[in-house]
């Protein structure tokens, strides 16, 4: 169960993660097409959120395993008013989001791979939310 936990956490935090870092994308863009990647994108996460957070209540996970840490938010906040301030392009944010979203393939490849335990739905679960964030980065490269 431990392992579960482990995957599922790491799902919600990135999905916290995400969605709070597009939100703040969304409202550094003017590009309308990037805009609605963006925000379907967003919805992802959303949804992605909810059912990993639902799946680690089932689990009876410990609530300090399901949220990104403030600081995590704070710097990707940083990071995106230090690059937009400096240049607003739609391939820089592009560039941001695929670098971030690539840190999270990274991530859950390594966890699916090392997976052992039993439980097929937090298994089934990891292997959907990493086919969305490569098809993410995919929509993101013809912003670059």
């Amino acid at each position: 169960m431990e392992t579960e936990i482990k995957m599922l956490s790491d799902i919600h935090k990135n999905a916290d993660m995400g969605q709070d870092t597009l939100r703040h994308i969304l409202d550094a863009t003017k590009d309308t097409e990037f805009s609605k990647t963006v925000s379907r994108q967003m919805q992802e996460y959303e949804k992605a959120f909810q059912v990993s957070g639902q799946m680690l209540k089932a689990r009876h996970a410990p609530e300090e395993q399901k949220e990104a840490p403030m600081i995590s938010k704070w710097m990707a906040h940083m990071n995106i008013n230090r690059k937009s301030m400096q240049d607003m392009q739609t391939s820089k944010l592009a560039e941001m989001l695929i670098q971030g979203s690539t840190m999270g393939v990274t991530s859950l490849t390594r966890q699916i791979r090392d997976y052992d335990g039993e439980d097929t739905e937090v298994l089934d679960f990891a292997k959907k939310q990493l086919k969305r964030e490569e098809k993410n980065i995919d929509e993101l490269k013809k912003f670059l």
